[in-house]
């Protein structure tokens, strides 16, 4: 059975017309159009000020290059906040809450769910990527690595795989994707590992990369990073201050692009994601800190990013420095794909649990039925 998502379980539109954001999910073929995407575009000249990105979202301030008689073509980057199958069993996943109405129990919802097999359209997948400069993806799993081939595969520059709220590290990352061919080479990566202690004493943690990009058809540079944060109210509820939890994505930021040190960013950055968190949120988060008021952010138009069982509906956005950009939702914006998906994810795992209940009752009234058998035999002698 094949099945076509327009996001994964926490559901997310397109935000960006430069950059997209996706997620797909279950024995479902997840299909890159069904998923929310950002897509974003910026002018900018080489090391210094950027122009715009493109997408439906708002724009940030302009800095344009001092002189450009022709200026440079447009950055286009799409965001996709891709959700890992293993993640299915979260609480916050529509099909969980729905199974669970339906009077079945948590280990029977969990069993269906992970025996629901998942695939990527491979060649829809890879078209869409062709379509941007880079790709930002959150969630970045061997699954979606095979449906993007060798040749785009080998170009994802991600992080460590994260570490989840028990410790255990999951077979996904952030990751971001320099298509091939787009002419761009990484001049510098620098890492951040966002921490959480637990309340059980685990660290949860996620590794993002800041890298530093060259376009060599024109010299442009600007440092990229897919951006997959925690929530505030989790960071916070572990004791630690949002600003601090942050410091080592600020670190790598201005290694990329101030690498002679010092606060100011030489390069144009545009940080894009999943920040778990509304606009004005992280905003008034990191309004204090100087490194954090040099950026602009830059949200979609159009209501909700995500769908309502997420920690935050409008946490897909980027943050921009050193240029105007635009962001763009290339996903339905009542998430109705998604709710399909979700129906089709309810209904097979739905399936799979009666049949084990079937199948379950067969093998008591067979044992049953033999126990009988050997009873009258008995009396019988």
């Amino acid at each position: 059975m094949e099945q076509s998502a327009d996001r994964t379980p926490r559901a997310r539109r397109s935000p960006w017309g430069c950059c997209a954001s996706r997620r797909a999910r279950a024995r479902a073929r997840s299909t890159v159009s069904g998923v929310l995407a950002l897509a974003l575009s910026a002018l900018g000249q080489s090391g210094r000020g950027a122009g715009a990105v493109g997408g439906r979202r708002r724009s940030a301030s302009a800095a344009h290059p001092a002189c450009s008689l022709s200026p440079p073509r447009p950055w286009t980057v799409a965001s996709w906040n891709q959700h890992r199958k293993s993640s299915y069993l979260q609480k916050d996943c529509a099909w969980i809450s729905r199974l669970q109405a339906a009077g079945n129990p948590r280990s029977a919802i969990n069993s269906a769910v992970e025996a629901i097999q998942v695939e990527y359209s491979p060649l829809e997948l890879r078209d869409w990527a062709g379509s941007y400069d880079l790709v930002a993806l959150q969630e970045a799993d061997p699954l979606l690595s095979a449906a993007l081939g060798p040749g785009l595969s080998e170009r994802l520059a991600q992080g460590s795989p994260d570490q989840d709220g028990r410790g255990v590290r999951v077979d996904s990352a952030a990751a971001l994707l320099l298509h091939p061919a787009r002419g761009l080479r990484s001049l510098r990566s620098e890492r951040a590992v966002l921490r959480i202690l637990m309340r059980r004493g685990v660290t949860a943690s996620r590794e993002l990369l800041a890298v530093l990009v060259e376009r060599e058809s024109d010299g442009q540079t600007a440092v990229f990073c897919s951006v997959h944060l925690h929530p505030p109210s989790q960071v916070e509820g572990a004791g630690r201050a949002y600003l601090e939890y942050l410091l080592p994505l600020r670190r790598a930021v201005e290694r990329a692009a101030a690498p002679e040190g010092g606060e100011a960013l030489h390069a144009p950055c545009l940080l894009v994601g999943d920040f778990n968190a509304a606009p004005e949120d992280f905003a008034s988060r990191t309004r204090s800190d100087p490194f954090w008021s040099q950026f602009e952010v830059c949200a979609p138009r159009g209501g909700s990013t995500a769908h309502e069982t997420n920690p935050s509906a409008l946490g897909d956005f980027a943050l921009a420095a050193g240029g105007a950009w635009r962001a763009e939702a290339l996903g339905p914006r009542d998430f109705g794909a998604y709710e399909r998906y979700a129906d089709r994810v309810t209904w097979t795992a739905g399936q799979q649990i009666r049949a084990h209940h079937a199948l379950g009752a067969l093998k008591r009234a067979g044992a049953a039925r033999g126990a009988g058998g050997r009873a009258r035999g008995r009396c019988a002698g």
